[in-house]
């Protein structure tokens, strides 16, 4: 585990985005197996590994997510799920949800209401989710739709055990 590395984020020809740590970005380029630039990377930083496994979760939870270390993202998303990375690494409570804002390329991250809370959907659950948010043409995030999935599941059973309780 390579305590003081950089963050970088990596680019290849198609747009998707590479989020990963080393000592020499520039050099690990080389090594990915195909054609990338590297667009970014962050100075030198304590626990650069665990900034990067938290940036990897911010984009995944943003449904952005390909493959490994690999993200449908832009590089401002990209550079914006670093500093909430290392915000949460540095032991400051940041609740996600909600579309990565531009304003937080300024720096400036204000947290919303909420709480993150870690879920593992089963892959036939989230199938279905994705099936029905495509049949309802939904342009929210997958992260979105699933909290309004929950949320009127919610509100179902409490509607239903008002009726249960009258």
């Amino acid at each position: 585990m390579k305590q003081n590395a950089k963050v970088y984020v990596m680019q290849d020809a198609g747009g998707s985005i590479k989020i990963g740590h080393s000592t020499t970005p520039s050099k690990r380029a080389k090594e990915v197996g195909r054609s990338v630039r590297v667009v970014f990377e962050s100075p030198m930083l304590e626990h650069a590994e665990k900034i990067e496994r938290l940036a990897h979760r911010v984009l995944a939870l943003q449904g952005s997510h390909i493959r490994g270390e690999w993200f449908g993202a832009t590089v401002g998303e990209a550079i914006s799920a670093i500093k909430i990375a290392q915000r949460q690494a540095e032991n400051v409570e940041l609740p996600l949800g909600g579309k990565l804002k531009r304003h937080l390329l300024n720096g400036d991250v204000a947290p919303k209401k909420g709480v993150l809370v870690p879920v593992t959907i089963p892959h036939d659950l989230l199938g279905r989710l994705d099936a029905m948010r495509e049949r309802q043409e939904a342009t929210a995030s997958r992260s979105s739709f699933i909290r309004a999935a929950v949320l009127h599941f919610v509100n179902h059973l409490d509607e239903a055990k008002r009726k249960d309780v009258s």
